[in-house]
């Protein structure tokens, strides 16, 4: 949207949008848990998902993906009768499936590894994140370094198999960037 339609305030909304990249979590935990909570979805995957499905360096990167798509395509499309929906359904996503993948890794990564979120929301164990599990692990007096370094190790397989999935997209996603059709 803030790619190739042209709507008054565009400019001023999507600085509105990157500037909260600067705002912590921690900044805006307290009403995020006030909401969670009444909704009911406190010790759920829900509440560890939630939060983190709207990322502000996704509509950045993805606005940046879609920008270099040629406005030629969009414009040919609307001539043929195509919809608009039919045009993002169709063409954008189509072409910016390598900046969707990019994105899923980060965020998987950034959700992977969180630990304060996740340490509010869940108070059972078997809800616990690898992060969380890993931190019972360490005592007042004493830290238990085998299952910490076992338990790390571990951790990292599931996001080496994501990128192993998803790294043709991404690899040609960064090879064609800056590339005019």
């Amino acid at each position: 949207m803030f790619a190739k339609y042209k709507f008054p305030l565009r400019g001023a909304i999507f600085m509105v949008i990157l500037a909260t990249a600067t705002i912590p979590i921690e900044a805006y935990m307290v009403p995020l848990y006030i909401m969670v909570y009444r909704v009911n979805m406190l010790n759920t995957y829900a509440a560890l998902i939630f939060p983190l499905t709207i990322m502000t360096f996704g509509v950045f990167f993805m606005r940046q993906v879609i920008i270099s798509i040629p406005d030629e395509l969009l414009e040919a499309a609307r001539i043929d009768g195509a919809g608009e929906w039919w045009i993002y359904l169709r063409i954008i996503l189509y072409l910016s499936k390598s900046g969707l993948m990019a994105v899923g890794v980060f965020a998987f990564s950034q959700a992977w590894a969180n630990f304060m979120w996740p340490l509010v929301v869940v108070s059972t164990g078997d809800m616990y994140t690898t992060e969380l599990g890993l931190a019972v692990y360490q005592r007042a007096f004493y830290t238990e370094y085998g299952p910490i370094a076992a338990g790390a190790v571990i951790s990292i397989v599931p996001m080496l198999v994501v990128f192993a999935l998803l790294r043709r997209h991404i690899m040609q996603g960064i090879a064609t960037t800056g590339l005019k059709a």
